[in-house]
């Protein structure tokens, strides 16, 4: 079970600002005082609460949406400990990523992911030599071993709604011509990354040619 812990020690009065993946487990830990308790949208949640060590324990399973806000530990709104807890998603993966060559100017676009998972969003941009099996007859000349050379060629994008992105040929300049590249878009947030691959080549005969 995938349990996130949160433990809150130090100064009497302590506000911490927490992001967790909705459908999480979520554990929230303060020492315990005399007469203290977790308190959530000004109601007492004593009975999800216990007692290990000293250490007063609210565990709220399954994350969802409902449980974001501001939760306390202590015996009055005046003196104890404050949690903010912001419940998110994985971003979905970046829209239609393929590869446009045309008079020499190659580059990757794609279009913005649909869903932020509700947290800020960027885009990163990355090639490194694809995988190949076994039996794979491609050769992919100056390519080195799979997931070694890896670059980053665009980095650090915000996203906007719907938005059409281009990773222009000023960024792939450190890439060999002729040489076939697994090209991945990753759109990240606090609490991971969703990405969509393609195959890409940079190539000095590219007048005209659009590949997807």
């Amino acid at each position: 079970m995938n349990i996130f812990k949160i433990f809150i020690i130090g100064l009497p009065v302590v506000f911490v600002h927490e992001t967790v993946l909705i459908g999480t487990d979520l554990e929230l830990r303060c020492n315990y005082t005399h007469n203290a308790t977790w308190w959530f949208d000004s109601s007492s949640l004593h009975g999800n609460t216990h007692l290990v060590n000293s250490t007063l324990i609210l565990q709220i399973n399954n994350v969802s949406t409902k449980s974001q806000g501001t939760y306390w530990c202590g015996s009055s709104w005046k003196h104890g400990y404050n949690v903010s807890v912001i419940v998110g998603n994985l971003p979905s993966q970046p829209r239609s990523v393929h590869s446009y060559s045309y008079e020499w100017n190659d580059s990757v676009r794609w279009v913005a992911s649909l869903q932020t998972g509700g947290l800020p969003v960027y885009y990163t941009v990355t090639a490194q030599c694809p995988k190949l099996s076994a039996n794979s007859t491609a050769v992919n000349l100056n390519c080195y071993d799979y997931g070694q050379n890896l670059q980053r060629l665009c980095k650090n994008v915000p996203h906007i709604t719907n938005k059409k992105y281009v990773c222009s040929k000023y960024n792939m300049e450190e890439l060999d011509l002729n040489t076939v590249y697994q090209v991945c878009v990753f759109a990240m947030n606090e609490l991971g990354n969703s990405s969509s691959c393609i195959n890409f080549t940079r190539s000095n005969e590219s007048y005209g040619k659009m590949s997807k």
